[in-house]
């Protein structure tokens, strides 16, 4: 980011010269080292000198803008100018090549040649390059990288030469509801073509956290410290310092990075399809409740069924190793029975509150274990009326027998109100059970004392999590199956569905505090599931993936998740190393050093 060039007392960069960390100040018209010390800033003896300024016409008042790469590889920026530098130690530069073009942020690869020419990385809003000949640099106005969204300036932060690419951390910045956010994000290159993006994020891998866009102006850059990732900000009087665990993920365990790369969807997808030969699930069998018993070795799944008369009921699946399905009921294990339901009542073709195939019944299932009890929370809608949440409980005896006495159905969120993806976590947190439930766009968490709810008192919903500000689930979220309890806190996948593709469902993972459930310790940037394959896609809606179930099975987590609003499908992951790469995903701890 460009410095006020008229001030001739700014802090200019932040940069690595000879293995410490330099704040290069400009002031009085000489540039300044300052090496960190804890929380405070020491000044140095040594000078930062460019001794041929006289030669391009420039001065160091004019100096906005400089980026080190090496200890003898820079570029500077004398307010629309800019030009390489060159160093014997880090120290003492020479301004060496113009840069004929106005550019936001540059950076020249370390250690590394293109047929014997050096690269460089240079910006406006998108990302270009660069290739030095002889002793001329060619700047190319073709963009390699350019951004998913409308977005303001793109800052170069730093490069990184690995071994399995070359990866340039950016920030961006765009403007919602008048406030400048800011964000980082990472473009991985081939080092066999520099031209040639490896690997692209869809989304932005940390945003800057919202309490603090007032405080902070610009970003300065990403520095590596002991094998740790910095980012550096600046503010009105402070520098703000970041440590990135997710980035030095990216960038030191390329290609498996991130948790969304564990997940792999099962070969033979989808493991439930409708039958046309069952009259009551020939249109649709999706969005599977998930229960697992570790001494029985047995998975039980129930799901979302649509037939030829349109009513939603659930069907019942058996698998023992989670993936492959042994049994099937020939019938339905839960049917609309109340008025809530749909049951004995014309549904309106034209309802606006339909989702998916089917015009009312009982919904995406979500099944929680209790105290010998089997307790199923589900989507209640009459084909009239605004959808509610509902529950039902069983003994697990008769549940895993197949004998389907379940209560009386009853309704536990408010009337006049779409309420939907309620599940039930799997024991108390402080003496309250805990129910999370999703009213557009958040996910709410209620602690009551008792799941017996008499059908006139409902769930408040004081308490919620929120979507994302600018990411993959920035337009609305709901919980998935109930938490998972870990090492680490309790494990919610959930789905997302982002502002700018609103028809696409996509799923995520967060881990939740022990104690206090609303605290999200972590959350994906990405999704680790997205719809990219047939029964994904062809189907009633395309573009969904919609987790409902999920379950810890030799040692892997198995997620189950409707395709399509058609089929029942499954992904799974190391689950001890996917929990390891989420908590890196965690909320990024920070900082600063005043400027003065």
């Amino acid at each position: 980011m460009n410095v006020n060039s008229n001030s001739k007392n700014t802090l200019v960069t932040i940069s690595s010269i000879a293995g410490v960390i330099y704040h290069l100040k400009k002031e009085n018209g000489q540039i300044n080292l300052y090496s960190e010390n804890k929380d405070k800033l020491s000044k140095d003896k040594k000078k930062f000198l460019v001794k041929n300024l006289n030669k391009f016409e420039e001065n160091l008042d004019k100096l906005n803008y400089l980026s080190i790469s090496t200890n003898s590889q820079a570029v500077f920026g004398f307010g629309e100018n800019f030009y390489t530098g060159s160093s014997p130690d880090g120290f003492l530069w020479e301004l060496q090549d113009t840069l004929d073009k106005n550019i936001v942020s540059g950076y020249i690869v370390p250690y590394y040649k293109l047929d014997n020419k050096e690269v460089l990385y240079w910006s406006d809003n998108e990302i270009h390059i660069g290739l030095k000949e002889k002793r001329a640099w060619t700047l190319f106005d073709d963009p390699i990288y350019s951004q998913n969204f409308k977005a303001g300036p793109l800052h170069l932060l730093s490069v990184f030469n690995q071994k399995d690419g070359i990866f340039v951390p950016f920030a961006t910045e765009i403007d919602i509801e008048g406030i400048k956010h800011f964000s980082l994000s990472v473009a991985i290159f081939d080092k066999a073509d520099p031209r040639k993006i490896k690997w692209r994020f869809s989304y932005p891998i940390w945003n800057l956290p919202m309490e603090l866009t007032d405080e902070i102006k610009s970003p300065i850059s990403i520095l590596e410290i002991n094998n740790k990732i910095y980012s550096y900000w600046r503010g009105e009087d402070k520098v703000f310092k970041f440590r990135h665990p997710l980035l030095e993920q990216i960038i030191f365990d390329y290609p498996k990075n991130l948790a969304a790369h564990l997940i792999k969807k099962a070969d033979n997808n989808p493991i439930l399809s409708p039958d046309s030969q069952s009259p009551w699930e020939s249109i649709g069998a999706f969005n599977p409740a998930a229960l697992y018993d570790d001494e029985e070795k047995k998975l039980h799944l129930m799901y979302r069924a649509v037939g030829s008369n349109w009513r939603s009921t659930m069907g019942y699946a058996a698998s023992s190793d989670g993936v492959n399905i042994d049994s099937k009921s020939p019938s339905p294990c839960y049917v609309p029975r109340a008025s809530f339901e749909g049951e004995a009542i014309p549904f309106n073709p034209n309802s606006p509150f339909t989702s998916g195939p089917g015009a009312g019944g009982c919904e995406d299932p979500r099944l929680t274990k209790i105290d010998g009890k089997v307790y199923l929370t589900y989507v209640a809608y009459d084909g009239w009326n605004g959808p509610r949440v509902a529950l039902s409980h069983i003994p697990y005896n008769d549940f895993k027998n197949n004998n389907w006495n379940w209560s009386d159905p009853v309704i536990i969120s408010k009337p006049g109100v779409i309420d939907k993806n309620a599940v039930i976590f799997p024991e108390k947190i402080n003496g309250k059970y805990v129910i999370m439930h999703r009213v557009f766009p958040d996910i709410l968490v209620d602690f009551v004392d008792s799941l017996s709810f008499d059908g006139n008192t409902f769930l408040e919903g004081k308490n919620k999590i929120t979507p994302s500000k600018n990411g993959w689930d920035s337009r609305k979220i709901g919980a998935g199956p109930p938490p998972i309890r870990t090492k680490y806190g309790w494990l919610l996948i959930y789905h997302g569905v982002d502002d700018k593709k609103s028809h696409q469902y996509q799923a995520g993972a967060m881990l939740l505090d022990h104690k206090n459930p609303l605290k999200v310790l972590a959350r994906t940037t990405q999704p680790i599931l997205s719809p990219t394959h047939w029964y994904e896609n062809e189907g009633f809606k395309s573009g969904v993936v919609y987790p409902c179930g999920a379950a810890v099975i030799g040692g892997n987590l198995h997620i189950y998740y409707g395709g399509s609003d058609t089929y029942v499908c499954v992904a799974t992951a190391p689950f001890n190393l996917f929990l390891d790469y989420l908590k890196n995903e965690k909320e990024t701890k920070f900082n600063y050093y005043h400027l003065n």
